[in-house]
């Protein structure tokens, strides 16, 4: 009998361990590995910090947040977390169910204890980003007020950056700096519409005086040349000028006369380059090609023949193989 009941224990255990394995295989407790997104300078990449920070105001984890991407290397489940700093931290938990680039959301807790700006380090895996958040002084959590430098008129020392280009959508490089000066600190949206362009910054402003506000794009161009565009921010105004390219061609060899361009090989300046469409076509092989000029450094010559079939938007070269490969005779 004590043989047969040490046998039966055996077993049992040995179906409790099978079966633990099992459950902890389906429910996926496998940490995943993957990296920070980060800048050279250490900050992460893009860093996205919400809602209203104030000295001795507990934090919302629905709208205290910072939101971080993480290039996921193995799916699997996560710990991202802040140092905590002021009496507060941020911390997300979750698993990543897709490799590559993830954004993930950190919710904060915890109570500021004073204002200033908090450095947060943000680490996930083995490496780490930095974060920073701003924490106006108790009672400043309100609206701010502030006028746009340069108002009525063009907005003084404003900075457009990005290439814009009609019906060319906008990219976080599509932005502009304004320059405010700011009477009462708080909290403070800007937004502007125009021609297809939306310009908008959120953020606070913890102190008086001079700042600046970096107004970021969105939209498409709908219009090419000189864009003035207007600024609304309380009962200031200004403008700022954007100059829209025309669209873009998807013509990657322009073929039209007098379409040219120069460029360089072998990465040597005495090996440029010079191209030219002329008006001038031929016909070969039931098709029209448009002839080039090119410029080697000794004088235009003949650079070849070219059509471009619409349909695909492949390219098609006419041209002696022959010759190319050292025959005596041509060879098209």
């Amino acid at each position: 009998m004590k043989i047969n009941f040490f046998y039966c224990l055996v077993v049992v255990l040995f179906i409790m361990m099978g079966c633990q394995k099992e459950v902890s295989f389906e429910v996926g407790n496998k940490p995943s590995d993957g990296s920070l997104q980060s800048e050279i300078s250490g900050d992460c990449l893009p860093k996205t910090v919400s809602g209203i920070y104030e000295a001795g105001k507990s934090l919302v984890a629905a709208t205290n947040t910072i939101k971080v991407d993480v290039n996921v290397g193995q799916t699997g489940t996560y710990i991202i977390s802040t140092d905590t700093i002021n009496g507060y931290f941020f911390r997300a938990t979750g698993s990543f169910t897709n490799t590559g680039n993830n954004s993930v959301t950190l919710k904060g807790t915890g109570t500021p204890f004073s204002a200033g700006v908090n450095n947060f380090i943000v680490s996930y895996d083995s490496t780490i980003c930095d974060v920073q958040v701003t924490v106006l002084p108790a009672g400043a959590g309100g609206p701010a007020a502030f006028t746009l430098a340069g108002g009525p008129g063009a907005c003084a020392g404003a900075t457009v950056n990005g290439t814009y280009i009609k019906g060319l959508v906008l990219t976080t490089d599509n932005n502009v700096v304004i320059n405010v000066n700011v009477a009462t600190i708080g909290v403070y949206t800007i937004t502007t519409t125009f021609q297809g362009m939306t310009f908008t910054a959120n953020g606070v402003f913890s102190a008086t005086g001079p700042a600046t506000v970096t107004l970021v794009g969105t939209g498409t161009p709908t219009t090419t040349g000189i864009n003035t565009v207007p600024i609304t921010a309380g009962a200031s105004t200004c403008s700022f000028v954007v100059n829209c390219l025309p669209p873009l061609s998807n013509d990657y060899f322009p073929r039209t006369t007098n379409s040219n361009w120069s460029y360089e090989f072998d990465n040597n300046v005495n090996d440029s380059l010079y191209r030219k469409a002329i008006a001038a076509t031929i016909s070969a092989v039931s098709n029209t090609f448009n002839i080039f000029m090119a410029n080697f450094g000794t004088g235009l010559d003949s650079s070849g023949y070219y059509r471009r079939n619409t349909t695909t938007g492949e390219y098609y070269e006419w041209f002696d193989a022959g010759n190319f490969l050292g025959y005596n005779n041509p060879l098209w």
